[in-house]
């Protein structure tokens, strides 16, 4: 956190020196491989009975391979994994990493769940998209490789009112969003923006569940690679499966699930709810 937004009143919640830059180490101090990862993420669900899960970005396969694999064998796992895409970010990342860091979405979302579909423990995950998937033709694609649910963040903060500027690390947003100055802050006129983000929120749910329903389905999460073709611009065009691929049932939900999901959107799902509600994801012993 850039010096000029720690406050006096974030100093002292964050029990650090006000007026200072707040630097966050690039490394975690409670674990330093998959195995000591595994075991920090038992011990918090263990601790809390919430659900546990990781954030990143995607670069290196390797640690996906060795986590889908740790996983498979069963005991320990996460519960969600958020893949952010390289083309998200906001205007306090360094430059360098927004441009030029990680892989777009559609390309390490797709890495990522190709390595948990080849051990079988896709629906044993819930998988969250992240990364410019505000707009619905962009977040179709997210549920059919695979993505239970997305984030959605500059779509909403444009909402707000973000104009982005790209001047969050100054701590003087000219329109009050992203800014702990009371004077500044007075640019965001509360009322007025919440019913703007819900009303944003309300058209991409809609957005959403119409072409799902153009599809032939009930939900977003049961639109599949194949009902999605990619164009190349120039008259041609091939399946989301080839483009990214797909082996057979590669991004689709199991029986189970997809009635759950059938069941929640047609009014008839049982008390008690589905059991992707009742806590963390049951893996195998």
């Amino acid at each position: 956190m850039p010096a000029a937004k720690v406050t006096p009143e974030i100093a002292a919640i964050r029990d650090i020196p006000e007026g200072e830059d707040c630097i966050s180490p690039s490394r975690h101090s409670a674990f330093h491989d998959i195995d000591s990862m595994l075991d920090f993420v038992e011990l918090l669900g263990s601790e809390t009975g919430l659900p546990v899960g990781i954030k990143s970005a995607v670069g290196h396969q390797d640690f996906w391979r060795e986590l889908a694999e740790r996983m498979a064998q069963g005991g320990r796992g996460v519960d969600f994994i958020t893949v952010d895409g390289g083309e998200g970010g906001t205007g306090a990342a360094p430059l360098v990493f927004s441009d030029s860091v990680s892989m777009p979405f559609r390309t390490g979302f797709a890495r990522v769940y190709a390595e948990f579909a080849r051990v079988g423990i896709t629906d044993d995950v819930v998988f969250v998209g992240s990364g410019r998937l505000g707009l619905p033709d962009n977040a179709m694609v997210a549920f059919a490789l695979g993505a239970d649910l997305v984030n959605v963040a500059r779509e909403a903060m444009l909402a707000v009112g973000c104009i982005q500027t790209q001047r969050c690390h100054t701590g003087v947003c000219p329109v009050g969003v992203a800014t702990q100055n009371p004077w500044l802050e007075r640019g965001v006129n509360v009322p007025v923006k919440a019913d703007r983000v819900s009303r944003y929120l309300s058209t991409l749910r809609r957005d959403l569940l119409k072409v799902s329903q153009s599809v032939g389905v009930h939900h977003p999460g049961l639109v599949t690679v194949d009902d999605i073709e990619m164009l190349d611009g120039n008259g041609g065009g091939e399946s989301l499966r080839a483009s990214y691929g797909y082996e057979p049932g590669w991004g689709e939900l199991g029986p189970q699930l997809r009635e759950e999901i059938v069941a929640i959107m047609s009014g008839s799902a049982p008390e008690g709810g589905t059991h992707q509600e009742r806590g963390r994801a049951d893996l195998p012993d």
